[in-house]
């Protein structure tokens, strides 16, 4: 590698675009637990202009793997940290912020969209029910 620059970015973008895909994920399961809620200002809150906004939050992210820039450099041709411990910092940080947050919020947005939506199914069976029974 002879570039400088380009050993940063692509490093820089490498660990972003990873960092960006399970957040995104993350993103649509709290979109789908607020289209459950029995809330109409909740339900609101999920529409495209929104959807919009929220995409904003990946700039965080991108923020995050700044710190990439500064640590990776060219030493014998080849990209690498500058100093060796750096590895072990960066593979605490991606199994904490990649490999175990989003899976675990993940499996609660999820959970509590099944929740609300077993709930409004209990409700609906419920009120047919009653209209059957006063049909009869």
């Amino acid at each position: 590698m002879k570039y400088l620059w380009y050993c940063k970015i692509r490093t820089y973008a490498t660990y972003r675009l990873y960092g960006i895909s399970p957040y995104s994920i993350v993103l649509v399961c709290i979109d789908r637990l607020y289209r459950t809620s029995k809330y109409s200002s909740l339900r609101d809150i999920a529409t495209p202009r929104i959807a919009r906004k929220i995409v904003i939050t990946i700039i965080p992210i991108f923020l995050f793997y700044f710190h990439i820039l500064f640590q990776y450099n060219i030493i014998y041709s080849i990209c690498h940290p500058l100093i060796f411990s750096y590895y072990h910092f960066l593979s605490y940080l991606l199994l904490v912020f990649y490999c175990l947050l989003p899976p675990i919020l993940m499996s609660i947005f999820s959970s509590w969209t099944l929740i609300l939506l077993h709930r409004h199914r209990q409700k609906q069976e419920k009120k047919l029910s009653i209209k059957n029974n006063l049909t009869i």
